[in-house]
């Protein structure tokens, strides 16, 4: 069983290297 902590930080990681990526791309532009 995976501690719902885990999760949140997992989803925001991954949502905080999405955005980050997108800014990179929009930049690059």
């Amino acid at each position: 069983m995976v501690p719902n902590v885990l999760i949140v930080l997992g989803n925001t990681t991954i949502s905080a290297y999405t955005t980050a990526y997108m800014v990179s791309q929009l930049k690059m532009q």
